[in-house]
């Protein structure tokens, strides 16, 4: 099914510089940046690797770097479709831009300085200017650069000379003089807000723009009101003014996802992972079962956890727990709670309970208490229980969390949400940062009617889980040919008004084939073996004459009502040629009851107001051949198998895959085991794929109905398809008044005999307006395609399936060669070509 798309790991995100970029000799600042990062390797590295992209002259922009290794990343070429996908994603494309990956509390401050000292030192910019999204993150930047700047050690390293060798480390309040780093708040640099940013406009100057934490601005919708959103959006606006000379774009975050994606430009990643294994951060102590009911019980869990941090850890003298919610609104609602809570527990005022609680928001009201924050690692500071939301989890470098609780799920739903609370509590305090015997936890207490949806998003942004491989054996015997066509758009416009005597009568009525059968499966308790049974049904039904004259007595009928004369045109010979040809179609001979009504409602849209609308028409190409050998591998993790994802292989059909990757296919089916573990017979298995991942519940009773011995023995072979990339389908998706271009990768193909059977899988009654469009595309796709195809002696089907509609599938097109149109396929049919006359 579409909705569920394949993944690329980060690491293969990751850009590539070519050797050309070591033409710039960086080896004059090797002794200042040494003595900046000391011994962590990556941030040297990370600052290298920006230095020599911005300054090497080998690249004009970011989309050069991404072009370049396009052509060389195979992992990338097998996910995105062509260049064209990939560089949709990028923001500023036609400016040397890019993104560093530093997991939070390894120092990306530490790369921010050395960049902006180097470019200012080489002359290539005029100004630096550093912009974040809060004012809690803009002291922490002022306090980190103004100690740097005050090292003489770190000073006499950086090499003499230089055409800005001293800046100024200045915020947007005062005159900007070139040379000078300017750091602020992202919101001084709006129109409506006075600052001396606007200092830095004209072309005369040449900025280095640093935006640290720039996930904000590529994930406004995420934030927490309505008017952080807006303003993220203007962040975003500001970076694309053309009144400002921004020559480099430098962004750095240690959780650079949009929504679940992880971005497009990072040219240097040291992940969470890696933090770990490193030392460098606290390990994660995730829950993964919870049996308390309700927040009084949760509480007591948290409260233990609390005391028993402060004992695990007593080099510290203080431990924090911190909240997190996805709304300003609750953070005030569940600090009192836990005032509340507090007091009970531990027997004292809620005065005193309430100091050791500190609620934390952008809001004007929580001012004071944001002051409260920059000394919360303090002993004197009585905070221990932080509540915050989401957008300000960061920034406040706070070394003493022990424990995190997101509140809601929609706190901690996404990579990018769960990738920044987790880094509230990486940070490792300094007494154990070079102790031998204790690597601190941070322990995450999530809840447990989401905890499976929490625990699989944290192990992939904390890169526990493997992937596996479905990839096609290119020796199978199971490997076939088919053609597809390529298309060209054009717009055309017509423009319809209802009118007397002008009408366009139905072409079809919507058909469907009869189930009068029914299907059920039952399992022994005993032998856990499947039985199956199939149950005739009695269905309502009419002779085509009786039909006839039920349509048209409607017809007269809605003529009295509306005043008009349709049945004159749509008279009872018309309709009965209509639904002789429909009952052909079918292969039947009586209408039953649901196709009566459809073959009714057909003729109720001569009543409805008709209005123009522009269309896209297809022009397509001769047809090209293409094999299953040309389809590229796919790669899941193995923590999103285990959300209902089945896996169907053979033993012979593993043989193709490597040690490594058997490795990974073993540790994933011993985790899905039952149901979604599905090993066929390897004379039913008919399929190229190593292992056919099945992404549904649909899509895994398909593939097990597919291969039974029943209907395997009419196949020659299938192939479960990519979600991208392989076989794609072009439709006009109309959810409004602009036509979209579109395409879609049916789940299924299946070649039997001379036919190849295309089936996409949906759920019951899934009508909207995507899969409306869907169908008709593919109907004037298979139409043209069968068309020019014709001399190849194949013959090209398309099929919308629900679970409902499999027995009568595999019975009439499977096993008898008949045709078949099931509810859903005949019911996108009508609404599509509703829409195309209007």
């Amino acid at each position: 099914m579409e909705d569920d798309k394949e993944t690329i790991s980060p690491n293969d995100l990751v850009l590539r510089l070519s050797e050309k970029a070591n033409n710039f000799d960086i080896s004059k600042y090797e002794d200042f940046i040494g003595e900046l990062c000391g011994k962590w390797e990556f941030q040297i590295e990370t600052i290298r690797k920006v230095i020599k992209l911005f300054l090497s002259g080998e690249y004009k922009d970011i989309e050069d770097l991404v072009r370049e290794n396009f052509k060389t990343n195979k992992a990338m070429q097998e996910f995105f479709r062509d260049e064209k996908e990939l560089l949709g994603d990028l923001l500023f494309k036609d400016k040397l831009s890019c993104t560093i990956d530093l997991a939070t509390g390894t120092g990306k401050t530490w790369v921010m300085y050395a960049v902006a000292r180097i470019l200012l030192a080489e002359g290539v910019v005029d100004n630096v200017l550093v912009v974040c999204p809060s004012r809690t993150i803009k002291y922490e930047l002022l306090k980190k650069f103004n100690n740097f700047t005050i090292k003489t050690n770190l000073q006499s390293a950086f090499p003499k000379g230089g055409k800005y060798r001293n800046p100024g480390i200045i915020q947007a309040n005062t005159t900007i003089k070139k040379g000078d780093i300017v750091i602020d708040n992202i919101h001084k640099a709006y129109d409506h807000v006075g600052s001396s940013i606007k200092d830095l406009r004209g072309k005369d100057r040449k900025i280095l723009i640093i935006n640290d934490e720039a996930h904000h601005f590529i994930n406004a919708n995420i934030h927490a009101s309505a008017t952080e959103n807006e303003e993220m959006l203007e962040w975003a606006k500001f970076l694309r003014n053309p009144e400002y000379n921004f020559s480099y774009i430098l962004n750095s975050s240690g959780t650079p996802y949009k929504g679940d994606n992880y971005f497009k430009d990072v040219i240097y990643r040291y992940p969470i992972r890696q933090a770990i294994e490193d030392g460098m951060v606290k390990d994660i102590n995730y829950l993964e079962k919870d049996e308390s009911k309700g927040w009084k019980q949760k509480f007591k869990a948290i409260y233990k956890n609390h005391l028993e941090n402060k004992k695990k850890y007593p080099k510290v003298k203080k431990h924090i727990t911190i909240f997190v919610t996805n709304k300003i609104s609750k953070t005030d609602e569940i600090a009192d709670e836990i005032s509340k809570f507090l007091k009970l527990e531990e027997g004292g005022s809620i005065e005193e309970a309430r100091k050791k609680v500190l609620p934390v928001t952008s809001s004007q009201k929580h001012e004071d208490n944001r002051e409260l924050l920059k000394t919360v690692d303090e002993p004197e500071n009585p905070v221990e229980w932080i509540v915050s939301v989401s957008m300000l989890t960061e920034g406040w470098d706070v070394n003493n969390v022990f424990q995190i609780v997101p509140h809601e799920d929609r706190a901690f739903n996404s990579k990018l949400l769960i990738a920044q609370v987790l880094g509230r509590g990486l940070r490792v305090p300094p007494v154990y940062q070079n102790d031998p015997k204790t690597h601190p936890q941070v322990t995450i207490f999530n809840h447990d009617a989401w905890g499976s949806k929490i625990d699989d998003l944290v192990r992939d942004v904390a890169e526990i889980s493997k992937k596996i491989t479905s990839k096609v054996d290119k020796e199978s015997k199971s490997n076939f040919s088919l053609y597809y066509i390529n298309i060209e758009k054009k717009i055309k416009t017509e423009t319809k008004t209802p009118a007397r005597g002008k009408i366009e009568l139905p072409k079809s009525l919507g058909f469907t084939s009869r189930k009068d059968l029914t299907e059920q499966i039952y399992k022994s308790v005993k032998t856990r073996e499947e039985t199956i049974k199939r149950t005739e049904i009695d269905l309502e039904e009419c002779s085509a004459k009786e039909a006839v004259n039920e349509v048209f007595n409607n017809i007269l009928l809605l003529d009295l009502t509306h005043n008009t004369n349709f049945a004159l045109k749509a008279n009872k010979k018309f309709i009965e040629g209509l639904i002789i040809k429909e009952l052909k179609d079918i292969d039947e001979k009586t209408v039953t009851e649901a196709n009566l009504q459809r073959a009714k409602s057909s003729f109720n849209t001569l009543y409805r107001e008709l209005t123009g609308q522009s269309r896209i028409v297809d022009v397509y190409s001769e047809p090209i051949e293409k094999s299953t050998k040309e389809m590229n591998a796919s790669y899941i993790s193995i923590s999103e198998v285990k959300k209902n994802k089945g896996i169907m292989f053979s033993e012979k059909s593993l043989k193709s895959s490597t040690i490594k990757e058997l490795e990974n296919i073993d540790e994933a089916l011993d985790e899905i085991r039952g149901k979604y573990s599905i090993k066929i017979d390897e004379n039913d298995y008919k399929s190229p794929l190593n292992i056919t991942v099945l992404l549904s519940e649909p899509e895994i009773d398909f593939a097990k109905t597919l291969t039974r011995k029943e209907n395997i023995k009419f196949i020659d072979c299938w192939v479960k398809s990519k979600d991208q990339g392989f076989y794609s389908i072009p439709y006009n998706y109309r959810p409004g008044t602009h036509p979209q271009q579109k395409q879609f990768n049916p789940d299924f193909i299946i070649k039997r005999g001379k036919k190849i059977i295309f089936v996409e899988i949906k759920h019951d009654e899934d009508t909207d307006v995507k899969n409306r469009d869907k169908i008709a595309g593919a109907n004037d796709y298979f139409v043209e395609l069968n068309s020019k195809a014709e001399k190849k002696g194949l013959e090209y089907c398309f099929y919308f399936l629900t679970p409902t509609n499999y027995t009568g599938f595999f019975e009439k097109v499977i096993r008898n060669d008949k045709t078949f149109i099931g509810e859903l396929h005949a019911e996108l049919l009508k609404k599509s070509r509703e829409e195309l006359k209007k």
